[in-house]
């Protein structure tokens, strides 16, 4: 059995407008069994696997069946540009967001200048040069958007991962994905170095000695076994 191979960042491949992300679900080796060289494969419950994408990363046909919860274009999560005193960001373009298994896949929209929940969690410790090295200033904030089968409606999310210290590259670790359920529509990632600790939902994210940084999640997501 090929084992999953461990990557620096979550994008495995972006070629040709198709974004495959999570290491552990997605490989570049050929599970055994599959009858095939290369290219990208989720386990399935029952334990078989399916091919989504070749090793150029063009998706597969039929492949759609195992892929899901994900955002199709791209939201331009930014930092409320509209409030004075941002405590949380906001999309700028109307995105899409596919969900749900093949059958019962649900697809709705967002329109522009839909702002997401407010930011959650602990007060995030500062990191102004004269701390330890080892000081967790930094945060990860990962905002999720799902669609009500019935209805359509859209409910956004936020979550947030581990704190990390500046002096190191943020890690998978460092992420909270969720639990697969919804779709990933991007990432705030927050650097403290300030001289107070940062409150979420108190703080904002335009002060001094605070970095916020948005980033949007595209693509195509495989489906959790």
């Amino acid at each position: 059995m090929t084992t999953w191979e461990p990557v620096q960042s979550r994008v495995i491949t972006a070629r040709n407008n198709l974004t495959i992300m999570d290491s552990q679900l997605a490989q570049t080796a050929q599970p055994s069994g599959t009858g095939s060289t290369g290219g990208f494969y989720v386990k399935n419950a029952d334990g078989t696997y399916a091919p989504i994408a070749d090793s150029f990363g063009n998706l597969l046909g039929g492949s759609i069946a195992y892929v899901a919860n994900c955002v199709t274009s791209a939201p331009g999560l930014e930092v409320d540009p509209a409030a004075p005193h941002p405590l949380t960001v906001e999309n700028a373009n109307t995105f899409f967001i596919r969900q749900g298994a093949l059958g019962t896949r649900s697809i709705s929209y967002l329109v522009a200048s839909t702002v997401f929940p407010t930011l959650t969690g602990g007060d995030l410790a500062f990191d102004n040069g004269s701390q330890p090295v080892t000081t967790p200033s930094c945060r990860i904030y990962t905002f999720f958007a799902s669609v009500d089968p019935v209805t359509a409606a859209v409910t956004l999310s936020v979550l947030y991962g581990a704190d990390f210290p500046k002096h190191r590259p943020a890690r998978t670790t460092d992420f909270n994905l969720g639990d697969g359920t919804k779709a990933i529509v991007g990432y705030l990632y927050v650097k403290n170095e300030s001289s107070a600790v940062f409150i979420p939902g108190t703080t904002t994210l335009n002060a001094s000695g605070i970095t916020a940084s948005p980033s949007d999640q595209i693509g195509f997501i495989p489906v959790a076994n």
